[in-house]
């Protein structure tokens, strides 16, 4: 991970697709992979808040869509699954969460908000109400 060159763009894209195209694996694996995610997304706005650029560049738009492809997976992952694993990608969506709200202002997708939103609605269960509050919270916090 030190290593990881963020400039590359065949390397955003195949991690990009990864992201939108994976499974989910046994726990140590998954929980692995959150990890790797909440530290690829510290090291993406620590890069962008090192080079302060002042005018939006292709870069930082890329950036920030592929944040966006983060915390889609985030929600749904936990959205999807009432376990251990749930619980431990919280505490990464909630890291990732305090990293963007400290460092630089992330523009949601319209979709992932309505998403959120949408756990909370009527005749879903109670796990997913919190959670929608809990998203929603965060999501305004990284806008």
């Amino acid at each position: 991970m030190p290593n990881l060159n963020l400039d590359n763009e065949l390397l955003k894209n195949t991690v990009a697709t990864i992201i939108e195209n994976i499974e989910v694996w046994d726990n140590s694996l998954s929980t692995l992979f959150s990890d790797c995610l909440g530290k690829l997304t510290q090291k993406i706005v620590n890069k962008e808040s090192s080079e302060q650029v002042k005018n939006k560049t292709a870069n930082s738009i890329f950036n920030n869509e592929f944040i966006n492809i983060i915390l889609n997976f985030y929600i749904s992952i936990i959205e999807n699954n009432e376990n251990d694993l749930a619980v431990y990608y919280l505490k990464g969506f909630n890291d990732i969460v305090e990293t963007l709200s400290k460092y630089r202002k992330t523009i949601v997708d319209h979709e992932i908000i309505e998403k959120a939103s949408s756990m909370g609605s009527f005749g879903k269960k109670s796990t997913l109400r919190r959670y929608s509050l809990f998203f929603c919270t965060c999501l305004i916090r990284v806008n």
